[in-house]
């Protein structure tokens, strides 16, 4: 069911937001609220369900659902509920977010006009998270970048791709272009 509302979700494990064409597909805005209408009757079925039954829905159902509709709400140009799904929404289910969570939702604050404060925000949330499983990549700090860049913080931009460097991580030309 996500898979027709937000598109193939092994599409976003791999990065690709290009249709056969190799044109960049725009989410359709409808799209993201109807899967995001399922993450709430998941919630609701979760909080319904009896505490003693044995045939409980796992948490996991939600978790395989919730970066995909999150994707889905980056696509669709939506920064605040994407913001609020990852920050306090994922959480507050106990889904932990994870690093494309968060490149994701850099990712569309990047490349929204005037936003990069919120990208700044969500990278250091996600430097700071505890729950996260995986480190930031050199995608989390690429985004950050470009969103400094756009936002006139060229310093803040160096600064990133020095603590990249610092961190092991293999910059590559789309990192030296972000800034």
């Amino acid at each position: 069911v996500i898979g027709a509302l937000c598109g193939n979700p092994s599409q976003y494990m791999r990065g690709s937001t290009k249709d056969k064409h190799g044109q960049r597909q725009k989410q359709r805005p409808s799209q993201w609220r109807k899967a995001l209408q399922l993450v709430t009757q998941l919630e609701l079925l979760q909080q319904k369900q009896n505490p003693r039954s044995t045939t409980k829905i796992p948490n996991m159902t939600l978790s395989g659902i919730c970066n995909p509709v999150l994707i889905a709400m980056c696509r669709a140009g939506e920064v605040a509920q994407a913001k609020n799904f990852l920050l306090q929404r994922m959480k507050k289910n106990g889904v932990r977010p994870n690093v494309l969570s968060y490149n994701s939702a850099i990712s569309l604050c990047a490349s929204s006009p005037g936003r990069y404060k919120e990208a700044l925000e969500l990278f250091d949330c996600c430097l700071r998270d505890p729950t996260l499983l995986d480190q930031p990549d050199i995608y989390t700090y690429t985004n950050a970048m470009r969103a400094c860049a756009k936002g006139g913080q060229v310093r803040k931009a160096q600064s990133l791709l020095q603590a990249a460097h610092d961190k092991g991580l293999a910059v590559d030309a789309q990192a030296y272009t972000a800034v």
